[in-house]
């Protein structure tokens, strides 16, 4: 029984320490340099791990003053251990002390000890105001950001519903099916399709309460095309889109799936868009290009990773060839970007460019030069791998005919073709190709059908 004795004495000599020694730290804390620093500015956040860690330090100050045992010191360790020593020092002086020697005024201080305790009371509450004012702010954002996301939810639901009416309609619609038949290969087939789309929308949106706010009635038809009938039947791997089930369902969207498949089969598809252009679109799509990437090849004629294609043929291992599409492909990207933001060169003979639009500079929007007024709002889409870059620069070079640089060509493809090699073809560039129901036949097999086998039959290899 004795042998606990000294614990039990070590308790009470703790126990009565710990009463008065947040009041006796206070003044301290209001005169500590370091303990003041971490209210100035005002923060956001409480600074909780460094306030205790300062007041463990003064605690530990007042236990040598006090001439603690080893029994002691360790009780009294271990109150300084304690997380909340902080929110102590915070309520003995903004919410209530237990002694009442906490109060802005004491007998028992100087008033220069009390002014400084008003300050220290003054940041304290001004902390906490500045959380509760983060906390509402991040409330609001956090109740907004649900909102947007119940808001954007509801939209993509209306998209959803508002294509496969489009996709269902236009399904039954003999001169969609018809036009589909015809043999005629030229884009206009794009521009004729895409008007009957704009006008399937149209009808759907004319009876719509709340309208799909992305819908343009005066979009492209090539656009319209793509987005509201292609992608949605064939989805789009690029955007994360996958191919409509229920539409793909439907036996009549099925046969329509098979004259699309036979129509692309024997059109373009612009590898960057993903769809064939309508003849707007291809009209200026082809000469913006045209216009970056003549700028483009003077600066690129100076890169070491093309002037190599110059030199006699090197063999290339797979990684070799790999490095090079990676930085080559970089280099090309960034290249045809600051040559877009740039103002257009003054001695182009495009007559829709007008002296005016070649003085214009925009930096602040991307191609803004290139686009502003055009059927389209971008030239390239920077999310597509460099493989396709390169790919579309390569046609390029074929058109120019006789020209210095005209067989990097062939030196491109080869390198593409050596990285490609012993690897699964990306599966991007299959689908940009035509083989637009790869991915619908491996995740929905049960709306797989004979549109599959015709899509193969019919598919003419496209030039990419």
């Amino acid at each position: 029984m004795n042998d606990h004795l000294p614990n039990e004495r070590a308790r009470s000599t703790i126990a009565a320490l710990q009463t008065t020694a947040i009041c006796t730290i206070i003044p301290r804390l209001a005169r500590n340099p370091h303990f003041l620093a971490l209210f100035e500015p005002i923060p956001s956040r409480t600074p909780t791990l460094l306030a205790n860690y300062i007041i463990c330090q003064e605690l530990e100050r007042l236990a040598d003053e006090e001439k603690l045992d080893e029994e002691q010191q360790i009780l009294w360790r271990r109150y300084c251990e304690n997380r909340y020593l902080y929110s102590e020092v915070r309520r003995h002086l903004i919410q209530y002390c237990p002694l009442g020697k906490c109060s802005v005024s004491g007998e028992s201080r100087s008033p220069f000890e009390d002014l400084e305790m008003a300050e220290l009371k003054s940041r304290i509450a001004a902390v906490i105001e500045a959380v509760k004012n983060r906390q509402s702010h991040e409330r609001r954002q956090l109740d907004m950001t649900r909102d947007e996301k119940r808001r954007s939810a509801k939209r993509e639901v209306g998209k959803r519903h508002r294509r496969c009416y489009c996709v269902r309609t236009l399904a039954s619609f003999e001169p969609f099916l018809d036009l589909l038949r015809a043999r005629n290969v030229s884009t206009s087939w794009v521009d004729l399709a895409g008007g009957l789309v704009q006008r399937a929308l149209e009808d759907y949106c004319n009876e719509s309460v709340l309208v799909v706010d992305d819908f343009d009635d005066k979009q492209q038809p090539g656009k319209a095309l793509g987005d509201e009938v292609l992608f949605h039947l064939f989805g789009s791997q690029r955007d994360g889109k996958e191919p409509c089930v229920d539409c793909n369902a439907e036996r009549s969207v099925e046969s329509m799936a098979q004259l699309l498949q036979q129509r692309l089969a024997l059109s373009t598809i612009d590898i960057h868009f993903q769809r064939p252009l309508d003849s707007d679109e291809q009209r200026d799509v082809n000469r913006m290009r045209r216009i970056c990437y003549d700028r483009a090849l003077e600066s690129l004629m100076t890169y070491g990773v093309f002037e190599e294609l110059s030199s006699k043929k090197v063999d290339l291992d797979q990684a070799a060839a790999q490095e090079w599409v990676k930085i080559a492909g970089d280099a090309l990207s960034g290249e045809l970007e600051a040559v877009a933001n740039s103002p257009v060169e003054a001695e182009t003979e495009d007559a829709d460019f007008d002296e005016e639009e070649q003085q214009r500079s925009r930096f602040d929007d991307p191609y803004a030069d290139f686009l502003e007024g055009k059927c389209v709002d971008m030239l390239w889409d920077e999310r597509v791998p460099l493989e396709i870059y390169l790919r579309d620069f390569a046609q390029y070079l074929d058109s120019l005919g006789y020209h210095p640089k005209w067989h990097w060509a062939d030196a491109i493809r080869q390198r593409l073709e050596v990285a490609e090699k012993g690897s699964m073809v990306n599966r991007e560039i299959q689908e940009i190709r035509g083989e637009f129901m790869m991915k619908r036949q491996r995740s929905f097999p049960q709306v797989a059908s004979s549109s599959d086998r015709v899509m193969k039959k019919t598919r003419v290899e496209l030039e990419c």
